[in-house]
């Protein structure tokens, strides 16, 4: 039970990121008659949003390390061993950037805005919000 309180430091400290980077992102999500858009409210460009989506998906994965943990070293004392082996935290540490570099990468370049998206969404936003022309014009140069 030793090496799982670093686990769950782990996990807490992740969490305190993606607190703070959903405060300071402050993401928004449109799902609307077939289009999904998210993008930051306080910053336009997309990898702001990307490395928030990264530290939202590398909450599961220390999830799935901690289940690995169990697991493994609970069930067994090699397997309690085995966590203490520098190959094998390194091979966590790996499987942890890869899956952090992989996500990144995948938010940035294919979540690229479709232009038909976008005027799809500039219509269903100007038609459920009454938008001022200066307001609309702040829309269209953010998307």
């Amino acid at each position: 039970m030793g090496l799982y309180k670093y686990l769950l430091f782990v996990f807490i400290v992740n969490d305190m990121v993606y607190t703070v980077g959903l405060f300071i992102t402050n993401p928004v999500i449109l799902n609307e008659k077939g289009v999904f858009s998210m993008f930051s409210a306080n910053f336009p460009e997309r990898w702001v949003i990307s490395i928030f989506a990264t530290s939202h998906s590398n909450s599961f994965l220390i999830l799935c390390f901690h289940f690995v943990y169990r697991h493994i070293a609970i069930s067994s004392a090699e397997g309690q061993k085995l966590f203490r082996r520098c190959w094998f935290i390194a091979l966590l540490v790996s499987i942890f950037l890869s899956e952090s570099i992989i996500w990144f990468i995948l938010c940035y370049f294919f979540y690229a805005p479709e232009y038909e998206s976008i005027l799809k969404l500039y219509d269903i936003v100007k038609e459920d919000y009454t938008l001022t022309h200066a307001e609309s014009a702040m829309i269209a140069e953010h998307w």
